[in-house]
């Protein structure tokens, strides 16, 4: 052996990642805890035979089986993934939908989802046709397979060789890697070979929680009381104490009398005093108790109790859906994206089809639990569109319509410019998929109560005041956005720093302008109300500014010498942030407002955009429908809205436009 291939051989080996033994692994947690004498991973037990972790991993399951398999084909040409068809792509997916004659794929599913919470990996046996072509697969419990790295690996290069699946009672089957797809998740820093689940670091509170479970169940068992203690009374000179046997004896009857006898007189033939252990069962707080563990299990599989149908001190009517919508965003969703990569690369070459070019992938336009996920991607999408972020073709690509070529580089602001007058797009535009799922929310709310849309003819009524206030905050905004400007300009500032900046602009106006709001509406909004509307809306301003930033950065609005120009349509589309506060003072207008009032949307004086229009017919609204306020940059108007909110009940209408 040479020079240079003892080298080699001396890197392979000294960066390959080794197992402790280089032998085989069953895959299960071991080790101890600090600062604990105790081994958990005896205590646990069965992690799925925890309640918690059953419940977390049948509710996971479901909603992973309601997410549609498909495989789609890369278009280099378009930079985008598509469905794929065709007789490859057909039986590559057939494997999955009926992985054999005894169960389906939503079995699967559960089983390999057990695994993965388990342990963090899952196997599963390919099955194959006398050709040796993939047909379906048989799920091998995590517990009865070990990692094997002996198998013609003297050198230690290989990692893995094979499989040893061991039947309890049956005996033991070594497996071929080609015939094994083994998932993991991420990679256990005690065997490389193997994943590694979050359960690991919850082994205590697995056993919390069945010590909990447990306890619970004896008190039950014992009648709700804790231990007694049996004393024996001194007895008499004519009398003789009870022997063992008598006080066995004894202890019989009192369990029988506060178990299966519950509430029936016991005869004890002794002179005994019975006293009950010194706790109070109440002391223990065993719902708390319970909380701690139960929150901590949630946590490791990704979702707040209530997300699992758990009990949660934070659940709520409204926040549920949105622990629902994480769950699935944050943790369902990766990780089928996850398992479908991994699937990808072991699978697909099997039927021919280049990993690079095709993928496994998920269909969730049909799940229920992300029935609002295409709205709010579109919602974003037009928002990302309205702030010049992006061009007409790729803003048609992502509502999923069909682009033309000579949509590449116009964006809003120069379509804007070149429109027709906003009273004439009534004649060419219809309706926003926006508008009429706002109107409809709002006429279910009015049938649900036998009442239909009937706008109130008011006698408006102004606050100079409030609106003087609002004017000055937009006016403050806009001076603080285009000295940013002019200092970037100048040099003084770096583009972080001018991001920075325009950051703390949009969140101190929207903070300011919702406070106004909300005591005109009659409320006073707590600091912690305040901060959590300003940061909601300044993380949603972000991609927009970003946007924004960089056509500036790209010199998007630089003059024919190159020089940032600070008028015209930079001008103009930094006053859009301006106006766009407007929204949130109206917003905190209808939050500080009675719970019961109902608002009207007032058309303005000037011509208005379909949405607009069609809004207003809709009016009476309440809190809950109205989803948006006059210059939110909902409606095709944007900022430029001329509209304002009118409160029935007292005709207040605060906030205009600023002229």
């Amino acid at each position: 052996m040479n020079l240079l291939n003892r080298a080699r051989k001396w890197l392979t080996h000294a960066f390959m990642p080794q197992s402790p033994a280089l032998g085989g692994s069953m895959g299960t947690f071991r080790g101890w805890f600090g600062g604990s004498r105790y081994d958990y991973t005896q205590e646990a037990g069965e992690l799925w035979s925890n309640s918690v972790v059953s419940i977390c991993i049948n509710r996971k399951a479901t909603m992973m089986a309601d997410c549609g398999l498909i495989i789609q084909q890369y278009d280099s040409a378009k930079d985008k993934w598509s469905k794929a068809t065709g007789p490859a792509v057909k039986s590559a997916l057939n494997i999955w939908r009926r992985p054999n004659a005894y169960y389906n794929f939503t079995a699967l599913i559960n089983a390999i989802e057990l695994s993965a919470e388990c342990r963090g990996q899952y196997f599963l046996y390919i099955r194959r046709s006398n050709s040796g072509q993939p047909i379906g697969f048989w799920y091998l419990p995590h517990t009865w397979v070990s990692v094997e790295s002996t198998q013609d690996n003297a050198g230690g290069e290989k990692l893995i060789t094979h499989y040893r699946y061991t039947i309890p009672g049956a005996g033991q089957i070594d497996l071929s890697v080609d015939d094994v797809l083994m998932v993991r998740n991420g990679i256990d820093p005690k065997d490389t070979r193997c994943g590694l689940s979050p359960l690991y670091a919850q082994l205590r509170e697995v056993s919390s929680d069945n010590e909990a479970s447990n306890w619970l169940a004896s008190l039950l068992r014992n009648g709700a009381t804790p231990s007694t203690f049996i004393n024996p009374k001194v007895p008499p000179a004519s009398s003789q104490a009870p022997t063992p046997e008598a006080m066995k004896s004894i202890r019989d009857l009192v369990n029988e009398s506060i178990r299966d006898a519950r509430g029936q007189a016991v005869m004890i033939p002794y002179p005994v005093d019975l006293s009950p252990a010194t706790f109070n069962p109440k002391d223990m707080e065993l719902g708390k108790i319970r909380a701690i563990p139960t929150d901590r299990l949630c946590a490791a599989m990704g979702g707040d109790p209530m997300a699992f149908g758990l009990p949660s001190e934070s659940k709520t009517y409204s926040n549920l859906g949105e622990a629902m919508d994480a769950l699935g965003n944050m943790t369902v969703l990766p990780t089928l994206k996850d398992w479908a990569a991994q699937w990808s690369e072991k699978m697909l070459p099997m039927f021919g089809l280049d990993p690079e070019i095709y993928r496994y992938w998920w269909d969730t336009s049909d799940v229920t639990w992300l029935s609002d996920d295409k709205y709010d991607r579109d919602e974003n999408t037009r928002k990302n569109w309205m702030a010049g972020g992006l061009d007409l073709f790729r803003f048609k690509e992502e509502l999923g319509e069909t682009p033309d070529k000579a949509d590449v580089g116009i964006n809003y602001f120069t379509m804007q410019a070149a429109s027709q007058p906003i009273s004439e797009t009534p004649k060419k535009q219809g309706l926003s998929d926006w508008a009429i799922r706002m109107g409809a929310a709002n006429i279910a709310r009015l049938e649900k109560h036998g009442r239909t849309p009937s706008p109130v003819k008011h006698k408006i009524k102004s606050d100079t005041a409030a609106q003087s206030a609002h004017n000055r905050n937009i006016n403050q905004m806009d001076r603080v956005m285009m000295q940013a400007f002019d200092d970037y300009k100048a040099g003084r500032l770096n583009m972080v720093d001018l991001k920075e900046r325009l950051s703390a602009a949009i969140y101190d106006t929207h903070r300011k302008q919702y406070r106004l709001g909300f005591q005109v509406g009659g409320g006073t909004p707590t600091n912690e109300e305040l901060d959590r509307f300003a940061t909601t809306v300044t993380d949603l301003q972000q991609q927009y500014l970003q946007g924004f930033l960089d056509d500036v950065e790209n010199g998007r609005y630089n003059d024919a010498d190159g020089v940032l120009d600070l008028d015209g349509a930079l001008r103009q589309r930094a006053g859009m942030y301006a106006n766009n506060t407007s929204a949130s003072a109206t917003a905190g207008f209808v939050q500080g407002s009675p719970d019961d009032a109902e608002y009207t949307w007032k058309l303005g004086v000037a011509e208005h955009c379909p949405d607009c229009e069609y809004i207003a017919t809709l009016s009476p609204f309440d809190k809950e429908t109205m989803f948006t306020h006059p210059r939110e940059g909902d409606t095709r108007c944007l900022s430029n809205c001329k509209c304002q909110i009118v409160r029935d009940s007292d005709g207040l209408a605060p906030f205009g436009p600023v002229e």
